[in-house]
This record gives C-alpha cells, structure tokens and sequence, in this order.
C-alpha cells in the first residue's frame, strides 16, 4: 500500500458560524432505506459521490487508523485518487461533530456569500435547497473499542487492515454547509483532519475488522 508522504496537510480550515434561521427550511427529501446499499469498493463510492451521497451503505475495504504525526482514519484504495491525493482516500468519523440536520454541498463559501447578499439587496428570503441528513444510529463504545484497538496504548502509531463498515456516505462536493435543529447555520471545507476530506463515511456499525499484526 503506498501513500503519500507528504502529510495530509490544507491550510487551516476556518468554521463559521451564523444565524439565519429563514435560510434553514428543508425542500428535499432523501429516500432513507432501512437495508444498507452494498458498495463494491472505495473506488466505486468515488466515482459514484453524487449517487451514494446521504445514503447508508456497507462497504469493505483496506482501513488505515492511528497517529502518525497527523490524524488518519479512513479507507484507502489505490487505482483512484480524491483530493490530491495518489490513493482514494475516505474519512471515517465516529460522530457528527456539529449535529446538523440539514445540509447542503453545492456552494462555497464565498457563494454562499454571494447568494446572502443578494437576498438582502432584492428583500427576498434566501432559499437553500437543503438535504434533509439520513438519521443513523450512533456508533457503539464496543465499535468504537474496536477501532482504539488498531494502535492500541501508542498515540502516536498507525495500523492498517480490512474491515466492513456500515454507515452513512457524505460528500462534501465543494464545501459542506450545514443546518443544526437550532437553526444556526455552520460552513466547513470538508472532513476529517484540516477539513481535506471532500468524502466521509460517518460510520453507525463496524460489521468486521482484522487488523494486521
């Protein structure tokens, strides 16, 4: 498995945070299954962001958790690449950090910018198209146990291996703007560390995990 070596490294990410609660009403519907669509590759979710985009899936692959001079938790495969990067690369969280409900990934911030201020100079409400999130249930302490066991008592050691993760996909297309159930309104780059993940699975289950030894 070749990565690499530069670290996983944007310019700091910088997360804004505002109240527009008129800017937070949901107009899309996601169809939400209750059985994970099975993904065969990370390639595949690659190539596929847009269509497996807030759905939940089960997915296998190489995993890559630990430490080593810069957070790294996700998937990898190589023979395609994401954000630069030689192999595809897909964050792996444990938890939504800023517990938003709706989102939406069409703009940057500057175009989010762009489109408040024109709401303002017209005297119309701003109207996002919003994605309702696929609710999922929260990831186990004994999953969570599981992943911790990777790297076990070195903080600063990664480990590598194939697992099988259920979970939901998020894609960040061009930036990540999210609505909390306060409707306070919050604007990330991405995921994962510095934000440099355009892809995450926000992970509900891990299914199967062997480490290396």
């Amino acid at each position: 498995m070749i990565i690499q070596d530069e670290k996983i490294m944007r310019i700091a990410t910088f997360v804004i945070i505002l109240v527009f609660m008129s800017g937070c009403t949901p107009v899309i519907n996601p169809d939400s299954p209750s059985i994970p669509m099975n993904v065969s590759s990370v390639c595949e979710l690659v190539k596929h962001s847009k269509m497996y985009n807030n759905r939940r899936i089960r997915i296998s692959g190489e995993i890559y958790y630990g430490h080593p001079g810069s957070a790294i938790s996700a998937l990898v495969e190589e023979g395609c690449t994401t954000d630069g990067r030689i192999a595809a690369m897909i964050w792996l969280d444990t938890a939504d950090w800023y517990n938003s409900v709706k989102v939406y990934n069409e703009w940057t911030w500057d175009g989010y910018m762009r489109h408040v201020n024109a709401a303002k100079t017209s005297g119309e409400p701003l109207v996002i198209p919003w994605i309702i999130l696929l609710p999922i249930h929260p990831m186990t302490e004994d999953d969570k146990k599981i992943l911790r066991q990777g790297v076990g008592h070195d903080s600063n050691r990664m480990n590598s291996g194939q697992a099988t993760i259920i979970g939901r996909f998020d894609y960040a297309k061009v930036g990540w703007l999210m609505c909390d159930k306060e409707g306070r309104i919050t604007y990330d780059h991405g995921f994962g560390h510095q934000s440099s993940f355009s892809r995450r699975i926000l992970v509900e289950r891990i299914e199967s995990i062997k480490w290396e030894e």
